[in-house]
């Protein structure tokens, strides 16, 4: 297996593409870093010395996530996850944890490339619409291999051409896969409705 990092279609397959990491997402994480290490190790004890405990477990809780998520990506990077391998007739998505996601290509309709912009920044997505009913459509992340988007179209051609011949997607698999798409979205808009209410009154008995 050939480890690139370029998107040619004139290499031969499999392919494995990792993590392309732009100016803004190491800004981003030096940021983070910056904050969390303020609020944990800055904010958290003076609020304690100054007898706001809940304000400094906040502070705390906050600070620590944020270190963890920036330690979590670098980790992650030094040992060149996720990756993305492109193999005729699959697809398979190696996690940070090596939890592998494959998708085999025959059966189903032309990968489609949609854009989403609603978590922050560009996020592409690949979603695969079966020809068989029984099967849920999958979606499949191409941010961290992908952060633009003649990049993301890259990826598309590759996935595609690893595929081969394809018969095209139908009314009823377009319907399918649109439905599947939108639930994650009510989901996430379901929790916010919940959790902000909990949060609120979490908030508000710890002040007391």
């Amino acid at each position: 297996m050939q480890d690139r990092t370029d998107f040619s279609t004139q290499n031969p397959l499999p392919v494995t593409l990792k993590p392309r990491w732009s100016f803004g997402t190491w800004a981003a994480m030096g940021l983070m870093l910056l904050l969390g290490g303020f609020l944990a190790f800055e904010t958290a004890p003076e609020e304690w010395a100054r007898g706001n405990r809940a304000d400094a477990v906040f502070a705390a809780l906050c600070g620590l996530l944020l270190v963890a998520m920036v330690g979590a990506g670098l980790v992650g990077r030094a040992f060149g996850r996720p990756k993305l391998t492109i193999a005729p007739g699959r697809v398979v998505f190696s996690g940070f944890w090596n939890r592998s996601t494959e998708v085999v290509l025959s059966g189903d309709a032309p990968a489609e490339l949609v854009h989403r912009r609603l978590r922050g920044g560009y996020a592409p997505e690949l979603h695969f619409a079966p020809h068989d009913p029984v099967q849920k459509p999958r979606i499949l992340s191409i941010k961290p291999f992908a952060p633009n988007k003649r990049l993301a179209e890259a990826v598309l051609a590759q996935v595609r051409r690893a595929a081969g011949d394809q018969a095209p997607i139908t009314q009823e698999q377009e319907s399918r896969r649109l439905n599947f798409t939108c639930k994650p979205t009510l989901y996430l808009l379901l929790l916010m409705l919940i959790g902000a209410p909990v949060l609120l009154v979490l908030m508000i008995w710890l002040h007391n």
